[in-house]
């Protein structure tokens, strides 16, 4: 609402509309107005200060992450120029907020040698918990990338364009959050990268985009690495992975997953710098099976 207001004239308010945008990648804000009235019922408006005032309750939160940032802001001139002012913004005691978000990974289907199992992952976080920065997993020395299930890799062109091949879809995955009314939900897939492998990138697709992208890498034992950095300082409630096991999957045993109890490693990071670490079970269908019922007729 801009008070058209000038001189001795008051015209009263003028709406002028502001497109929201959230950046995929860090979830970041940014709003763009509509140019702002000049000209009213043939009298000239001289605009001389900008004041925006967000004060609904709930509309915005604190992060958990108190390193220094700025809220930064460019105002255009109707003749051309412009100017960008900022302001430094920053909050305090993060490190008083716990870190204790739980993990669980499950593999269903085939556990023999050379089999190609599916990969369930679901992280649940609790409220007014840090919010998650990092997180890797690093996959036991039986579990092997199988390069010949990768039939094509979506490229960075196709990703932005939204024109990846059904053949780079290795999966699914939703996010809950409280800040949205519906959880998030959206294809993985396989990206190229400027590293040795290609990126797990999940796509998430609702009343916001966002991009989660993981980097794949082996551990000095041998086993898949997976690195999601970078993370938006965004609560989440519940974030589940699933991705596709037999002839669409990538992970491959090396030897029966029922020869032991596989773990992986996982390392994970909160935005206020608390470290979180643990040897998670790997839980399959081994031992699963119900015992045979035997019927013995009598003489």
């Amino acid at each position: 609402m801009v008070p058209a207001v000038t001189g001795p004239y008051d015209l009263g308010n003028v709406v002028v509309r502001s497109a929201l945008e959230v950046d995929p990648a860090t979830a970041q804000v940014t709003v763009k107005s509509d140019p702002l009235p000049q000209i009213l019922g043939g009298i000239p408006l001289r605009t001389r200060s900008l004041r925006v005032v967000l004060d609904r309750p709930g509309f915005a939160l604190n992060p958990t992450n108190c390193q220094p940032s700025q809220i930064g802001a460019t105002a255009y001139g109707n003749e051309g120029g412009s100017a960008s002012p900022t302001t430094h913004y920053q909050v305090a005691n993060c490190t008083d907020l716990r870190f204790e978000p739980k993990l669980e990974l499950k593999l269903s289907g085939s556990t023999k040698r050379r089999g190609h199992p599916s990969l369930r992952a679901v992280l649940n976080a609790r409220p007014g918990d840090a919010n998650v920065q990092r997180t890797i997993v690093s996959m036991p020395k039986n579990l092997i990338l199988d390069n010949s299930h990768i039939k094509t890799v979506c490229t960075r062109v196709q990703f932005a364009a939204e024109n990846c091949p059904a053949e780079s879809v290795l999966g699914q995955a939703t996010v809950t959050t409280p800040l949205l009314d519906a959880p998030l939900s959206g294809p993985v897939y396989l990206r190229s990268s400027s590293h040795a492998l290609p990126d797990l990138v999940v796509a998430l697709k609702g009343q916001f985009d966002i991009e989660l992208v993981g980097q794949i890498g082996h551990t000095k034992a041998g086993g898949l690495r997976t690195d999601f950095n970078g993370l938006p300082d965004a609560p989440v409630s519940r974030f589940e992975l699933n991705l596709y096991g037999k002839a669409r999957g990538l992970l491959q045993n090396t030897e029966s997953l029922c020869k032991g109890v596989p773990r992986a490693a996982v390392q994970m990071t909160g935005q206020n710098g608390r470290e979180l670490s643990s040897n998670t079970k790997l839980r399959s269908s081994c031992g699963s099976a119900k015992p045979k019922r035997h019927s013995r007729r009598g003489r």
